[in-house]
């Protein structure tokens, strides 16, 4: 079957911030923008992952580029 997007998630210590589903087909790239702010103290677990929608991961990609500031 074709493929039916990506989606990309931030979790903290196991716990889900953040979730984008990218639905759908396209020939194209597709961009998304998103600013999330997160209270993190030393020895915080941060994972980023880009993984297929619904478990299907034929003919699907992704790229993610994070930018990390403090205040």
């Amino acid at each position: 079957p074709e493929g039916n997007g990506t989606c990309f998630r931030i979790r903290q210590n196991g716990e889900e911030k953040k979730y984008i589903g990218m639905t759908g087909t396209s020939d194209n790239e597709r961009s998304e923008s998103f600013e999330v702010a997160l209270t993190v103290a030393a020895g915080d677990e941060i994972m980023f992952l880009v993984d297929p929608e619904k478990g299907n991961d034929a003919y699907d990609g992704g790229r993610l580029t994070v930018t990390i500031t403090s205040n």
